[in-house]
């Protein structure tokens, strides 16, 4: 077994990753990934004409600084453009989000959801607010719009019982409008864009651009086709997939945090649960169509009826043209668990549901259909991640490794978020000197 130093090793060349080696600067590091090429998650394939990402990856940069970062690495090859999305729900499109677009709704289910949240509001006036999402959400919207967008739609994502899940991710990512602002959107299609991803950015050829100009700006290669697979964090030392062990300063890593915990040594036995905490994993069904294939302009379209086995439609073509009479779209599903995938059936309940909507049209061809699985896709906000997260993150943080990204931190985070704990975990290993 080969032996060697290093002031800092960084496990996982994904955005937080990227970001870390790249404000790192001309400081000594390694970094390391098992997959053939950099970006984690942030990669864009092609299929003949078509470009796919793993899923949908759209850039909602809030902070000026990470806004400055991605201009300057892309220049003029970002995209910038208003959000279209709507929901299909009771034969109808309606604007994204619900709480404030029952406006073209059957009469009697504004009239539930209004009246609903009416109550709501006034029951809500001095009382404490719930800690479990399913009560958050009668809280802040009543029972109308519980039942029909969020209680179904959240039951098919997360495939749980809302009871058991907490709020911390609902707090910043869901819109909460005051009451007069729900009413006027039961009345007209509401002017103001609600939400944090109401803007967005995206780079002209696909998702992928980003880590490639961030790679470009290393000082150190990327050593692809290389995990850790082991790590004595007491010790500080890293065992690398080629067998050899790297005995480290500090570590960053945007490993998903349960299977990093599954690769220490020396667990602390109250910790052994987080070798378990709970995820989603994703199904992307990339489809590729010819001719007047779709009329929709929306560049995402979420389905909460449980007669969709997707949860969500996105059009990339809508955003990222890719020429005349040409239409990629993806169907997102979750299952629960990591790599917990089901096999397309013969039967292809996906493209049946797809074809059973407005967005399909007779006139269209499909030219390409292919699948990109996700195994760790959305984290579950449950009481284990409550009990557990703050103990691990602060015992690996005490053996010196830094946790970095969305599933490295175990949170529903942003690629702006990947973006900015990489330059905070660089800034901090050396002194705020990145």
């Amino acid at each position: 077994m080969s032996r060697s130093r290093v002031k800092i090793l960084i496990a996982g060349a994904g955005l937080s990753g990227l970001s870390a080696a790249f404000h790192l600067g001309q400081r000594e590091y390694r970094i390391v990934d098992r997959e053939a090429r950099p970006g984690g998650l942030c990669r864009t394939e092609r299929v003949g004409d078509y470009l796919f990402d793993y899923g949908g990856h759209l850039l909602h940069l809030r902070a000026d600084s990470v806004r400055g970062l991605v201009r300057e690495l892309l220049g003029g090859r970002l995209l910038e453009m208003d959000r279209r999305s709507s929901i299909y729900s009771h034969g109808v499109f309606t604007r994204y989000p619900f709480q404030v677009n029952t406006y073209g709704l059957p009469e009697e289910v504004v009239l539930e959801c209004l009246d609903g949240i009416r109550k709501a509001r006034a029951e809500a006036a001095g009382a404490p607010e719930p800690s479990d999402f399913e009560s958050w959400v009668l809280y802040h919207f009543g029972p109308g719009f519980a039942r029909h967008f969020f209680f179904p739609f959240n039951r098919k994502f997360f495939k749980m019982n809302l009871r058991e899940m907490d709020t911390e991710w609902a707090q910043w990512s869901i819109p909460r409008p005051t009451l007069a602002e729900a009413e006027a959107g039961a009345t007209a299609v509401s002017a103001k864009a609600f939400g944090y991803n109401a803007r967005f950015f995206y780079p002209k050829g696909g998702i992928e651009e980003l880590p490639k100009a961030l790679t470009a700006g290393l000082s150190r290669p990327v050593e692809t086709g290389v995990e850790v697979v082991g790590l004595d964090p007491a010790e500080r030392l890293a065992l690398l997939s080629t067998g050899e062990e790297v005995k480290y300063g500090r570590m960053i890593s945007s490993l998903p945090l349960r299977e990093l915990l599954r690769r220490c040594r020396n667990l602390p036995e109250e910790l052994a649960p987080g070798r378990d905490l709970d995820c989603l994993s994703v199904r992307c069904r990339n489809l590729g169509l010819e001719g007047q294939a779709t009329t929709t302009d929306q560049h995402w379209i979420y389905f909460p009826e449980e007669r969709f086995p997707f949860h969500r439609v996105g059009v990339y073509s809508n955003i990222h043209p890719i020429g005349p009479d040409l239409v990629s779209l993806y169907l997102e599903t979750t299952f629960r668990g990591a790599g917990v995938i089901d096999v397309i059936s013969s039967s292809d309940p996906e493209l049946d549901g797809l074809r059973s909507t407005p967005l399909w049209s007779e006139s269209g061809r499909l030219v390409s259909s292919s699948v990109m699985n996700i195994d760790y896709g959305y984290v579950v906000y449950d009481e284990r991640r409550r009990r557990l997260l703050p103990r691990a993150l602060t015992w690996l943080a005490g053996c010196g490794v830094e946790c970095v990204g969305r599933y490295g931190r175990w949170e529903y985070a942003a690629m702006e978020d990947a973006l900015i704990q990489g330059r905070e975990a660089a800034e901090r290993i050396t002194g705020g000197r990145a």
